[in-house]
């Protein structure tokens, strides 16, 4: 039933070193956040990369809606990863400068303050600085 954003139905999502998260099933429901915990190494993480087609995936059936991906699914990894380059270019990386969409991953990922503090006298100067410089 694809009306649900997310189904997973008996799924196993595996790394190529053998460890598994196994016997998954979850029907997320149109406007709810599901949030996952647990202990380290339990297998959070490969549950959700394995949603995003990380990993090797065994499941009776997988649905995600199209409009799920582009409206609200996010997965914010424990580890940061940042190219070498200025705050503007690891936030657009490749794709086309969007003002709007710029200002909203500032706005939702709360690094204005860290911006604003850096040692850079003008605002646009911060945003171009290269991000080594500002952490």
């Amino acid at each position: 039933d694809l009306r649900q954003p997310l189904q997973i139905t008996d799924a196993t999502f595996a790394w190529q070193d053998g460890f598994s998260v196994k016997n998954v099933t979850v029907d997320g429901n149109a406007g709810t956040v599901i949030g996952l915990v647990g202990p380290v190494g339990s297998g959070k993480s490969t549950f959700l990369l394995g949603i995003l087609g990380e990993t090797d995936v065994t499941a009776r059936h997988i649905g995600i809606r199209q409009n799920t991906v582009h409206e609200g699914f996010a997965y914010v990894a424990q580890s940061c990863w940042l190219r070498r380059g200025t705050v503007r270019e690891n936030i657009v990386c490749d794709a086309e400068f969007d003002a709007r969409f710029y200002e909203e991953v500032i706005r939702v990922t709360a690094l204005k303050p860290d911006i604003q503090a850096s040692r850079f006298a003008c605002c646009s100067c911060r945003f171009h600085s290269v991000v080594a410089e500002l952490f």
